[in-house]
C-alpha cells in the first residue's frame, strides 16, 4: 500500500510534534503541517516582572490551556535569573487542558501538573479544579487562580471558578493572529499532490477560507477532526467529516484515521 499524505492543519509543536512523531512512525503516512497562525508574546516584559512579582509568589496555582501559551511562559521564564524564583514557580499547581499541554509543562519543569488526559475542555477542567481545590484549607491562596491566557479565549474557566467562590487573576500573555499564506499553502498542497490523503482540522481558529475552499472545490482528501467543537463548526458549513478523533490526542487520531483505512 503506497503512503498517504496527512496534512496537519496545525502549527508544528517544538521541541517535538507528537502528531507528527506518531504518523511518520508508520510506512504507510507521510505527516505535513501547514501552520494556520502566529503568535507572539503580549507585552512580554510585563509578564516576566508579574513572574518575578510578590502577587505572583503567594498564588498556589494557574491555569493554562494552550500549547502555545506554553511556548510563550517558557520563553519568559528562562528570562527569570533567580533560581529561588523559577523553583517557587515550579512548585505551583499547575491545571491546564490535554495530553499535549500537559507534558509540555512537565517537560519545562513543573512538578505538580494536573487536568491533562481527565480534562479534555475547559468544562471538565474548571469542574475538577473546584472539585479538587473548593474544600482545601491548607492554602487560603488557592482561592486566587492565575489565568494565563491569549487575546482571544473562552471564558467558561474564569466563569465557572469564579461562580464558585474563587478570584481569578487574569494575564494575558500572547496575541494571535491568522496567517496571510493559509488558503495559498493548502490549495497548492491539494492541487500538488493528486493521491488521496488527510486534512485534520484540530480547531475552527483559522481555518476560515480553508473550509470556503472546500465548500465550493472537490477535495479528494478524506477529512478528521479533533472532537465535537469542530465537528460541529464543518457541519454548519455543510461538510460532513469522514472521522473523528474521540479524544485530542495522536494515538486516538492514528488510530481512527489507520482503522478507517484498513476496512475502506
Amino acid at each position: 500500500m503506497s503512503s498517504q499524505d496527512v496534512l496537519l492543519l496545525k502549527n508544528r509543536s517544538v521541541p517535538e510534534d507528537k502528531y507528527q512523531r506518531k504518523f511518520a512512525s508508520s510506512s504507510q503516512y507521510r505527516p505535513q503541517f501547514i501552520p494556520l497562525l502566529s503568535h507572539e508574546s503580549y507585552n512580554k516584559q510585563a509578564t516576566i516582572a508579574y513572574l518575578n512579582s510578590e502577587n505572583f509568589a503567594n498564588i498556589g496555582v494557574f491555569v493554562i490551556t494552550s500549547q502555545r501559551g506554553v511556548e510563550i511562559l517558557a520563553e519568559c521564564l528562562q528570562e527569570i535569573t533567580d533560581e529561588e524564583i523559577q523553583q517557587t514557580i515550579f512548585n505551583k499547581i499547575a491545571y491546564t487542558v490535554g495530553p499535549a499541554t500537559y507534558e509540555q509543562l512537565k517537560d519545562i519543569g513543573f512538578k505538580n501538573v494536573r487536568g491533562g488526559n481527565n480534562a479534555g475542555n475547559g468544562q471538565i477542567l474548571s469542574e475538577l479544579m473546584i472539585a479538587e481545590l473548593v474544600d482545601d484549607e491548607e492554602l487560603q491562596d488557592r482561592r486566587i487562580v492565575t489565568f494565563f491566557t491569549g487575546e482571544i479565549h473562552r471564558d467558561i474557566i474564569p466563569n465557572n471558578l469564579i461562580s464558585a467562590g474563587f478570584e481569578v487573576d487574569k494575564k494575558i500573555i500572547y496575541s494571535t493572529k491568522v496567517r496571510d499564506d493559509v488558503l495559498d499553502n493548502f490549495t497548492s498542497f491539494v492541487t500538488d499532490n493528486t493521491e488521496n490523503g488527510w486534512v485534520v482540522l484540530f480547531s475552527p481558529q483559522g481555518t476560515e477560507h480553508i473550509v470556503k475552499y472546500i465548500q465550493t472545490n472537490k477535495v479528494r482528501f478524506k477529512i478528521a477532526v479533533i472532537g465535537p467543537t469542530t465537528e460541529t463548526y464543518l457541519n454548519n458549513h455543510g461538510i460532513i467529516p469522514t472521522v473523528v478523533s474521540p479524544k485530542p490526542d495522536a494515538e486516538s487520531l492514528y488510530s481512527i484515521i489507520s482503522n478507517y483505512d484498513r476496512f475502506n
